[in-house]
């Protein structure tokens, strides 16, 4: 019998239980898109302060679809 710890967040269960990936995908193109957004503002000028705290929101999310990549793949064993 398998020790599977229960999932400490509703994201994770969700991912657990997304057994074709369909739900990593749409979680994963979320965060591109506000990735996109976010990036688009940026590039359009901003104060440094401005900039400073859209640059952290961009690393943010483009931290938050490698985790979520990472995740699904330790959950389904697909290292």
């Amino acid at each position: 019998m398998d020790n599977i710890p229960e999932p400490m967040l509703d994201i994770e269960g969700k991912l657990l239980s997304d057994l074709d990936g369909t739900f990593k995908i749409e979680v994963i193109d979320k965060l591109n898109f506000y990735q996109i957004e976010i990036k688009r503002l940026i590039d359009s000028g901003l104060s440094p302060d401005e900039f400073n705290k859209y640059n952290a929101l961009n690393n943010a999310i483009l931290s938050a679809s490698k985790v979520i990549e990472i995740a699904w793949n330790n959950l389904h064993n697909n290292k």
